[in-house]
Formats: structure tokens, C-alpha cells, sequence
């Protein structure tokens, strides 16, 4: 039964048997949600009934009898592999339910540019348009580094009870596909106690699996306090602090600054990583001085606002003439799309990205693209 308006619910709750102090109880501890817009949960039959999954579904889930999730690999753009753990249509939806319901009420730290309503790649480079100084910082497997009892503890702090804090990490979390990477090591007695599950089942290190809906927002809010820690570093130190996903960027618009300053700030920022189990992608660490072409998530920041990369504008122009001069038909094939009409979606997107960071540019593009479609007779 869902909690609405408080005598509605009572008086349904009356109808199907339960006592008026009881349905009273309920409405006082679902308070904590109701005042952010969350809903509440008190059980994982409660959580059946508000998702629509099987609760004996839910229960293997929970108790780690089943394995809900595909795991996968798929090939970077710039080299290696992402593992993915891609859960099963069942949990998917309690999964969006639950970012619907639950996480899409918690806002992230104000830093923080990714996975949220108001993300945007384009505002996250803004914050950097015309630095001098720039660090950038990449953390190394960022979802699989959040354990099980981080996303406990977050639910926690939501305000619902131990018990349905633990069923909704369950939900969002998954078990490393080889046995010998579960960390039951890892949970200190403090840990441990607070866990509504005290047997070896409440003790297997589940972490956020990368292709679940719920990891996004999830990883968030785990790593505001780190958010936090960042920004006050970065007022300290002068420096503008921003991250989106597992990309950290720290720049300065004082030229007197030295590379040491910005050694710095990585000694800083990598000792705190590590205290929290995170590790700095090396291959991906770098300080770009004054002088040097500087780029935030693909966006060049050079200038007093983003600007798009030449390497961007060329992909974007390849596409249009390519169709333009070969037909819609000989540029799929060329370029290996499914269909033509994939073809077209895409650079539909990428033309609007150009719009949105450089209207003259973007609008010229989308003229030349809708010419070279009527062309083809398509409109």
C-alpha cells in the first residue's frame, strides 16, 4: 500500500486490517523521505509491491542466489577494455524505479557536472574557460571502487531503516565476478555490527556495478564528502575544482603559479584517494602549463568560454560532405553504420552538440547536412 495523503492511507490501512496506531506509526517514520520528495520503504515486500518485481526475485537478489547481471567487456575509444556488468530486465526496473523515486531527489555536491539533472559537459568545461594552469586527474575502475557498504551507508543517511538500507544496496550493487576479488576482509567490526545481516551474507564485498542505472548517481553521493574535501582544497590553493564521472580538473588563472603548486595539489589529492580506496589512472594524469592547448572533456578551454576541438569539427564536416558528395547510401557503408537512418541520428547529434557550444558553427553545419538530405529526397 503506498503512503499518500495521511487519512486516505489510514483509512485504506483500516480497510485491509491493519490498526490506526500502527498506519500512524508508518506515517511518522516515513517523514524523513516525504519531506525530500523520496519515497518510503519499510521492508523489501514493500519494495515488491512498489516496483512490481517478484519479491522471490528480490530475495535471491538480495541474498546472493542468483547472479542478475551479464558481465562484458567493451573496447575504449583510446585503447583497452571497460568491463561491464549490464543487470537482467527485472532488476533494471527496479533499478530506475529507484533513481526515479529515491535518488533523483538527492542532489550531488555543486562541483560535481555528471549524472544529474542539471549535468552538463559543456558547464563543466565553462568552469575552466581561460585557465593558465591545469590538472587533470582520472580515477582508475571509479564504479567498481565504491564498495557495497558506502552505498549502505548513503541510503542510511536517507533515513530509512537498516534493514531496507541494506536490501536497496543489494539492489544496486553486485559481486565481482571472481570469487577471489569478494573483500570480506574488508568490513571492520564498527562496520560489521551496524549491518542488519551479521552472517557471512552481510559480509560479501558487493561493489557498483558500471552499467547499472542506479551506479551514476549512486557514485555521486558516495564521493560528496570527497567532492567536499576537493573544493575546500582547491579555495585554499586558488584553484577552480570540478569533477564529472571519475575525471577531476583543477586549473588557475595566476601565471605566478610554478608546476610545484600543481605537484601539490596531486600529492593532495592522491594521498586522499588512497585513504579512500581510490587509485589515479597515471597514464591519464597531467599538468598542462600556460602556453599549451588546454581541453576539459573534449572541449577546449582556452578561451573565455568553450570552444570545440578541431578534431571534433573535422569528424563533424567529414560526415556532412561525405553525404553530401556520395549519397547517404555509400557513406553508411563507407563508415560502417547499421542503417542510414542510425546514420542520420547521429550526426543529428553531433551537429546539435555543435550548436550548443558554437551556435554560428553548429547552424552553418545543420544548413550544408539538411541541404545534402533534401538531396537525397529525404526531409
Amino acid at each position: 500500500m503506498t503512503i499518500g495523503p495521511a487519512h486516505t492511507y489510514i483509512q485504506e490501512g483500516i480497510h485491509y486490517g491493519y490498526s490506526e496506531e500502527q498506519l500512524s506509526d508508518l506515517l511518522k517514520l516515513s517523514s524523513a523521505q516525504k519531506a525530500n520528495g523520496m519515497s518510503y520503504l519499510h521492508s523489501l515486500n514493500h519494495i515488491s509491491h512498489m516496483t512490481g518485481a517478484h519479491y522471490l526475485f528480490l530475495r535471491s537478489v538480495v541474498d546472493r542466489t542468483t547472479s542478475p547481471y551479464k558481465h562484458f567487456s567493451i573496447p575504449k575509444k583510446n585503447g583497452g577494455t571497460r568491463n561491464v556488468s549490464a543487470p537482467d530486465e527485472q532488476l533494471k526496473i527496479v533499478q530506475r524505479w529507484i533513481c526515479s523515486n529515491i535518488l533523483s531527489e538527492v542532489p550531488p555536491h555543486w562541483r560535481c557536472f555528471s549524472f544529474h539533472r542539471k549535468a552538463s559537459i559543456i558547464k563543466c568545461a565553462r568552469e575552466h574557460s581561460g585557465a593558465k594552469w591545469l590538472v587533470k586527474i582520472d580515477i582508475e575502475n571509479f564504479f567498481d571502487s565504491i564498495k557495497e557498504t558506502q552505498i549502505y551507508s548513503v541510503f542510511k543517511s536517507m533515513g530509512y531503516n537498516s534493514l531496507v538500507s541494506f536490501e536497496l544496496a543489494r539492489l544496486s550493487t553486485a559481486l565481482p565476478e571472481s570469487p577471489a576479488d569478494e573483500t570480506n576482509h574488508e568490513f571492520s567490526r564498527a562496520s560489521i555490527e551496524s549491518l542488519p545481516y551479521k552472517r557471512q551474507q552481510g559480509l560479501l564485498g558487493g561493489r557498483l556495478p558500471q552499467g547499472a542505472p542506479t551506479s551514476p548517481m549512486l557514485s555521486n553521493l558516495v564521493f560528496e564528502k570527497l567532492d567536499n574535501i576537493f573544493q575546500c582544497l582547491a579555495e585554499k590553493k586558488s584553484f577552480v575544482y570540478t569533477r564529472y564521472a571519475d575525471d577531476l580538473c583543477f586549473s588557475s588563472c595566476k601565471t605566478s603559479l610554478k608546476r610545484n603548486d600543481c605537484l601539490q595539489i596531486i600529492k593532495i589529492v592522491s594521498r586522499v584517494l588512497r585513504a579512500n580506496s581510490y587509485q589515479i589512472n597515471q597514464k591519464k594524469l597531467k599538468i598542462i602549463p600556460p602556453g599549451t592547448t588546454k581541453s576539459v572533456l573534449g572541449l577546449n578551454v582556452d578561451w573565455n568560454s568553450p570552444k570545440l576541438s578541431k578534431q571534433y569539427k573535422k569528424r563533424c564536416q567529414f560526415h556532412v560532405r561525405g553525404i553530401a558528395e556520395f549519397g547517404l547510401a555509400e557513406h553508411a557503408k563507407y563508415r560502417r553504420f547499421e542503417s542510414v537512418f542510425g546514420m542520420i541520428n547521429h550526426v543529428y547529434g553531433l551537429i546539435n552538440y555543435c550548436k550548443d557550444v558554437e551556435p554560428s558553427f553548429g547552424a552553418n553545419l545543420e544548413t550544408l547536412f539538411t541541404n545534402a538530405l533534401e538531396k537525397e529526397g529525404v526531409r
